[in-house]
């Protein structure tokens, strides 16, 4: 095999596996809705890259109980590259009845630090973000939907939510009841 093309297939390998993580995709925006539900949170600041392992920890506590249908969530508020230390909440949805049943029977130590929104429904405009490499498909869908978002010249009145479940992420940026939304004075790490 000669030089050019073992360069070639190369090439074309690295740019299959970024269309296929969604590199080349472009970001639309629908009409969407989040809630009625309970939204189950910790507050954090800081960089939002980190926020990926307070949601690791959720992940592995829900795996060990059993309770892998609860899908995360979070609320982020502030512009990271005009923000030192970013707020945000970091959490999980309570969504149907099943769920609500055994959220109420959690042991009091599970739930140690967490806060509890009721999110009313809501319209919002939304944009979805396929989960095809892990981690680095939520940094992508951050990097692609929020710069969008912006050049579609929509404007954030609260919170962004983004829900994570194991095949899309769900960013919404709502257009009413944006007072449940916003972020609570004091942050804490």
């Amino acid at each position: 095999m000669n030089q050019s093309t073992l360069i070639g297939s190369a090439l074309i390998a690295i740019l299959s596996g970024l269309w296929y993580v969604g590199v080349f995709n472009e970001v639309k925006f629908t009409d969407g809705m989040v809630g009625p539900a309970k939204f189950v949170y910790k507050k954090h600041a800081g960089p939002y890259q980190q926020s990926g392992m307070h949601f690791m920890v959720l992940c592995t506590d829900f795996k060990e109980r059993g309770d892998e249908d609860f899908r995360m969530a979070g609320i982020y508020y502030d512009d990271p590259e005009t923000t030192k230390n970013p707020r945000y909440l970091a959490g999980f949805l309570v969504e149907n009845k099943g769920q609500e049943d055994r959220f109420e029977a959690f042991e009091k130590d599970f739930l140690k630090g967490f806060e509890v929104m009721n999110i009313k429904a809501t319209k919002t405009i939304m944009s979805t973000f396929l989960v095809r490499a892990g981690n680095l498909s939520y940094g992508l869908s951050a990097m692609k939907t929020y710069p969008a978002f912006d050049k579609k010249g929509y404007t954030m009145k609260s919170g962004s939510m983004e829900i994570y479940d194991r095949v899309k992420i769900y960013t919404h940026f709502p257009q009413e009841n944006y007072e449940q939304f916003l972020p609570e004075e004091s942050s804490e790490e």
